[in-house]
């Protein structure tokens, strides 16, 4: 009897979920508002619109992350776009996937980049 309630105690300590899961977003993320304006003033936007901003987790690692769509004067070179997509990590040191396009309903691609890496 005593080996069966130390094995429920136990297994009720592990299924009550005392350890903060993987994916839950840690408490010390900077506001995504910060990033963006990082990501925008690097192709000439000092005050984006933001569009979206969509939680989600990497697929690899689970690691918490946003989908960003904002709106502004983009510039790279002489190309010109209004809208401008991204995917980011929630602790704002990586930026991948970044497109620039011309009509948020039918976007047509201006020019992508691959990835900013923030210190």
């Amino acid at each position: 009897m005593k080996k069966i309630c130390i094995w429920l105690v136990l297994l009720l300590f592990i299924l009550s979920g005392c350890s903060k899961p993987n994916n839950t977003k840690p408490d010390n993320l900077p506001d995504p508002k910060i990033i963006i304006k990082k990501v925008a003033l690097i192709y000439g936007e000092m005050n984006p619109k933001i569009i979206k901003i969509k939680e989600d987790t990497t697929e690899n690692d689970m690691k918490p992350m946003y989908l960003v769509t904002i709106k502004g004067n983009f510039k790279k070179g002489n190309l010109r776009a209004p809208y401008l997509s991204f995917s980011m990590l929630a602790n704002g040191t990586y930026v991948w996937c970044i497109r620039a396009y011309n009509n948020l309903n039918s976007p047509v691609s201006i020019w992508e980049d691959d990835e900013i890496r923030f210190h």
